[in-house]
């Protein structure tokens, strides 16, 4: 059996108590079929306000479950999202710690061999002689343009 609400019970006793407010009173045939009817139509009334209520109850029930679900999902949603940023940073993290490693490890590795050295030394010795000659020619074609002579 379906459980009513409390107002269904009260307007259907009221109905009641109505009709027999107006049956009694009544003389004749008509006024009871009177009574009867607008106790027909008050019944009516209560009955249609318990099925707008049980209806708008079911679906405020509905809308609550879907409520919860959806925020139940944005949660996770969330939370899944602060993960994934956490494991990013870690990524990150540990991809600048191997290129600060690469780096060392590419110095170190250069500085220990020998052969590599002795080419940046001979390089950088090569270079300073030619940078010292290309100063020295614009000196000395500096004091040719000028006409001046060293020896006076």
């Amino acid at each position: 059996m379906k459980k009513h609400s409390p107002g269904f019970y009260a307007g259907i006793s009221l109905g009641v108590a109505l009709f027999f407010l107006r049956a009694v009173p009544a003389t004749t045939y008509g006024e009871l079929v009177f009574a009867a009817a607008l106790t027909l139509v008050e019944f009516s009334v209560v009955w249609m306000w318990e099925t707008h209520t049980v209806a708008n109850g079911r679906a405020l029930h509905h809308w609550n479950v879907k409520q919860a679900e959806r925020n139940r999902k944005r949660g996770a949603d969330e939370a899944a999202a602060a993960h994934l940023a956490d494991r990013q940073k870690d990524v990150d993290d540990t991809e600048a710690a191997l290129a600060a490693l690469d780096h060392e490890f590419a110095a170190v590795h250069l500085l220990a061999d020998r052969k590599a050295l002795i080419t940046i030394a001979t390089n950088a010795v090569e270079a300073g002689y030619q940078a010292g000659i290309s100063d020295n020619r614009g000196r000395v074609d500096g004091a040719a343009d000028l006409g001046g002579n060293d020896d006076e």
